[in-house]
């Protein structure tokens, strides 16, 4: 960050040809939505490459550490460690892999090299619609992660030179489908006291949410009413709480962590009292898919660094459905009371499940084109999302996915975002291009945060975060 300077591990190698840079319309998007970018190229002297193509690449996975502790099989008892005293521990890992989607798809073919000069080609395809969304979270001893990049690559015929690339996060937010309009939901429940496990009365509790979708640092909102004028009881609190299912694996290697982001109580009521509409509510955490750096999100086989793993407190990550990588939530309220026989009588309260939207998401910098910046405007090329054009020969798991995990009671999000880019399709940089002896050039870019950029080219940059392998991170307008 700051005045930092940050080059592509590349950089020295290509600084001699020039650079190339994509720019998307938006910073994020959603499944089955038409993507809609611009990849930029420039270069100081012809470049001995023929064929421009742009890399798609997704993948979840987890891995999550149990604890063993050794027992004899025949007697049973705890097997001793001599050297400590105390019982035997062995640690294994879980984890599990899926390639989501991995294709290369070509963009532009041109016969004999690229002349120097600046070059713009419009792209554009359509997301798969089945994508489950962008996702990391740590959890005690675990974590896992549903991640994308996109990368654009200048291939070269001659083996002495080095490609062009330049690669980034893409943020895909998932949508969960719903089914039906959310009604109003009541609960009553017979009070038994402990000890005689004598009746207290009923109370019968009814709960309207404000809505059924949650955004990471709002407010949760409920309206209920109460009816406890048959209860002999008072209620000493009521508490609202969000409630977070992540299910990680499937099988032997399954695994689900029960977390509480955010709970509140407020005082309770009286006994024989009744209500009507009154309001809870509860803050909700933040939460910003930007902050999340890629290159610090490597899976760990490793006992004590997975051992360091810890559930990040102010967070409130959003709902997804993945294959290996689910998180779900629900709401719930509780009328509490004191004395209650734990086994006759449960709480009264209501419980409705609640989708978790990632939140709009905010360009933290401006990056504005270089003197004299005039490319060569090239057609719109429409990309297809295809099995044929995988990299490696497996195109990804992307065509089996049904995203149709979430089937909520709930309507779909009103949020007014401005989606429209605010450059039309011109990169927002600022560029500093120096020829240098031999013809040689330097591309400083000045940026004010970042979203997880990796760059291979000869850009050198200023700003970033170190710990990027490929030492670039930025954002898009």
């Amino acid at each position: 960050m700051g005045n930092e300077v940050v080059s592509g591990k590349n950089y020295q190698k290509t600084k001699h040809y020039g650079g190339v840079y994509l720019k998307g319309d938006k910073a994020y998007w959603v499944p089955g939505e038409q993507f809609t970018g611009t990849i930029y190229i420039q270069l100081v002297q012809p470049y001995p490459g023929d064929k421009l193509s742009l890399q798609l690449k997704g993948k979840e996975n987890f891995q999550w550490l149990e604890e063993i502790r050794l027992t004899d099989p025949q007697t049973h008892q705890p097997i001793i460690d001599p050297a400590t005293g105390f019982q035997k521990i062995e640690y294994k890992i879980h984890d599990e892999k899926i390639e989501i989607i991995d294709i290369k798809i070509p963009v532009f073919k041109h016969a004999g090299g690229f002349a120097p000069g600046q070059y713009a080609f419009p792209i554009s395809f359509l997301l798969p619609k089945s994508l489950p969304g962008s996702f990391y979270q740590e959890h005690h001893w675990a974590i896992a992660e549903i991640e994308y990049n996109v990368k654009v690559v200048l291939d070269t015929y001659d083996s002495k030179a080095p490609k062009l690339k330049f690669k980034e996060r893409l943020i895909i937010n998932e949508v969960p489908k719903t089914t039906k309009e959310n009604a109003a939901l009541s609960s009553t429940v017979e009070v038994m006291a402990c000890c005689c496990c004598c009746s207290a009365g009923k109370t019968t509790v009814l709960a309207r949410f404000e809505k059924d979708y949650l955004m990471p640092g709002e407010t949760g909102k409920m309206l209920f009413s109460v009816d406890s004028s048959q209860c002999k009881k008072p209620c000493n609190t009521i508490s609202l709480a969000i409630h977070q299912n992540l299910s990680l694996g499937h099988g032997k290697d399954h695994k689900t962590f029960h977390l509480t982001p955010a709970s509140t109580t407020i005082p309770g009521f009286n006994a024989g009292e009744k209500f009507q509409d009154k309001y809870i509510e509860v803050p909700l955490p933040g939460y910003n898919p930007l902050s999340t750096k890629s290159k610090n999100l490597e899976m760990e086989h490793n006992i004590k660094l997975l051992k360091e793993k810890r559930a990040k407190g102010g967070e409130l990550v959003p709902s997804v459905s993945g294959k290996i990588v689910r998180c779900d939530y629900r709401m719930s309220l509780g009328i509490n009371y004191d004395g209650l026989c734990c086994s006759c009588s449960p709480v009264p309260g209501v419980t409705v499940p609640v989708v978790v939207y990632c939140p709009p998401v905010q360009n933290p910098y401006v990056i504005q084109p270089p003197p004299n910046w005039a490319p060569q405007m090239m057609p719109v090329v429409t990309l297809t999302i295809s099995p044929e054009f995988a990299r490696n020969g497996n195109p990804g798991a992307f065509m089996d996915y049904q995203n149709a995990n979430i089937q909520m009671a709930m309507p779909q999000p009103q949020v007014q975002v401005n989606m429209q880019p605010q450059m039309q399709m011109q990169p927002q940089m600022q560029m500093q291009t120096n020829q240098m002896a031999g013809g040689q050039m330097q591309m400083g870019v000045q940026m004010q945060g970042g979203m997880g950029i990796e760059m291979q080219s000869n850009v050198q940059m200023q700003g970033g975060y170190p710990n990027q392998q490929m030492g670039v991170q930025m954002g898009m307008h």
